[in-house]
């Protein structure tokens, strides 16, 4: 079962990479390494604009499985400083769980 949800973790990883990736340009992989630990203000400098763009691109990948709404509202992520990638991947899995059964 571990096995699974590490499997699991790396694929939203993976897709919070790129839907970070896709939404801010400016964010090279080359130089800015994305780990769970990566704060999306202090280390990728993204604004709540910004923010709002990832969201977005999330919700479409996720087929609108998953509310951000909530993400943001419910965990008061409106302050930037707090959000790690590792906090949207720990967000969206149970998410996705939820959404199989």
């Amino acid at each position: 079962m571990t096995g699974q949800l590490d499997v699991d973790a790396d694929r939203v990883l993976a897709e919070v990479t790129a839907c970070l990736i896709g939404a801010c340009p400016r964010i090279d992989p080359e130089v800015d390494e994305i780990t769970m630990t990566t704060s999306l203000r202090d280390d990728l400098a993204l604004s709540s604009v910004d923010l709002v763009t990832v969201l977005a691109r999330l919700t479409t990948t996720y087929d609108g499985r998953v509310n951000f709404v909530d993400f943001v509202v419910k965990g008061r992520q409106s302050d930037l400083s707090s959000v790690t990638v590792g906090s949207l991947v720990e967000y969206i899995l149970p998410r996705l769980g939820e959404a199989r059964t």
